[in-house]
């Protein structure tokens, strides 16, 4: 009897073990999107939805065996983005699916609509669409933009975007948390600026760059056979839309500036201060959290910035003894603080004045200064900002001087 009742629970069990099975779709009868693309479209309502497809057979091994590219592009006319798949699959054998979509690719453009955040809310709806995906503007349309990106060396167009987003992310040349995720959250909250990625695959006819980091995708200029594709520099939105652009040394600041954020050493390069025809090449970190105090019950509300730095200089063309002469040393160590403190200082005057917010989450901060919620809204900490003293301090502390502290004497060099 026991036994006649387990051969009838045996079909069950199997049931519910393999119901979870039943709408998954087989790889080679999937379409893969790594990349979205959007555009503005000539009629209002509407916008230019491109699909940038990866080949899930197309490998190592079969490279030499195929004619199939690495991934392909379909650009269509949309009303939304949701109903985007099934319009889509009238021109595809297989089925649209977004599992490892993970790089969303506005233009500038588009982004600078006001109506640029009902499409961006599209993507909160769609159940595949990860909320951590990033956000890209680019400066040209989305779909060129796409077009243009054919990496050299990676086969795989969603490796090629994973390792040039890592890369200029370590090096801190474009923002942090450029998600759709982040982008919601400072939308809703209405306090901060977002920032976004800011890409391009066109070469700008002139270039602004003053120092080495000084520059925005487009205006870096290169020779040989590197990537088309240059990440550098932000995106800035309020209130859902784009509103201006930081350069990658803009950007760079307003990370250090963020207490939220972890901040990976960064290469840049600082004057000489005993010899203005050269640049000092420094690794800079911050040592510890930039802290900041605030006093918002004052008539003009006040806020007090501490940034604590490290810095380790690489290069000494001017060939400065700083080993055996600390005077040298204190120089260098004012001349970067100047420097700096006069570059954070603009930035945050551009803020105010330009942008009337700011990106470094500071709103945060500033919440924790009244017991309730509905009492920070009064204070309207967004209308606020532009007029507050904002007071900056950075603390230098001089590390190694390289390999080989030690220099010949100038005068002994002979030509």
């Amino acid at each position: 009897m026991i036994r006649n009742k387990l051969n009838k629970c045996i079909p069950l069990i199997a049931l519910l073990l393999l119901s979870g099975c039943w709408d998954q779709i087989q790889i080679d009868r999937s379409s893969y999107v790594v990349a979205i693309g959007i555009d503005k479209a000539e009629k209002e309502g509407q916008i230019k939805l491109t699909y940038l497809i990866t080949n899930p057979e197309f490998g190592p091994q079969q490279q030499a065996n195929t004619n199939e590219p690495s991934s392909r592009m379909m650009t269509f006319i949309v009303d939304d983005l949701i109903s985007a798949k099934d319009i889509a699959s009238t021109v595809t054998s297989k089925t649209i699916t977004y599992d490892i979509l993970r790089y969303v690719f506005v233009s500038e453009e588009l982004a600078q609509e006001k109506d640029i955040i009902r499409w961006m809310y599209d993507f909160s709806k769609d159940n595949e669409i990860r909320r951590d995906s990033n956000i890209i503007v680019t400066k040209e349309s989305a779909a060129k933009y796409l077009e243009n990106s054919k990496p050299p060396f990676e086969q795989k167009p969603y490796k090629y975007f994973e390792l040039s987003i890592e890369n200029s992310l370590e090096s801190s040349m474009i923002p942090a948390k450029s998600q759709l995720l982040h982008y919601y959250r400072m939308m809703e909250a209405n306090d901060d600026l977002f920032l976004a990625i800011y890409s391009t695959t066109e070469e700008s006819d002139t270039s602004t760059k003053k120092d080495e980091d000084n520059f925005t995708a487009g205006e870096l200029h290169v020779s040989g056979q590197a990537n088309k594709n240059q990440f550098a520099g932000s995106a800035l939105f309020n209130s859902g839309k784009m509103i201006g652009q930081l350069t990658g040394s803009e950007t760079r600041l307003s990370l250090l500036l963020n207490h939220t954020f972890d901040v990976p050493d960064m290469l840049t390069t600082f004057p000489d201060p005993f010899d203005d025809r050269y640049r000092i090449a420094a690794n800079m970190k911050r040592i510890k959290p930039v802290t900041i105090k605030m006093d918002l019950e004052s008539k003009t509300p006040t806020i007090a910035v501490h940034l604590p730095l490290n810095i380790d200089l690489l290069t000494n063309h001017s060939m400065t003894d700083y080993a055996n002469n600390l005077e040298n040393v204190d120089l260098l160590k004012k001349s970067i603080q100047a420097n700096l403190t006069d570059k954070m200082e603009h930035l945050i005057k551009k803020t105010q004045e330009e942008f009337k917010a700011q990106p470094f989450g500071w709103s945060l901060i500033a919440r924790k200064e009244f017991n309730s919620i509905p009492k920070f809204k009064a204070f309207n900490w967004k209308k606020k900002y532009p007029e507050m003293d904002v007071d900056i301090s950075i603390t230098i502390e001089i590390g190694k001087f390289g390999r080989q502290s030690l220099v010949p004497d100038r005068k002994e060099v002979k030509d």
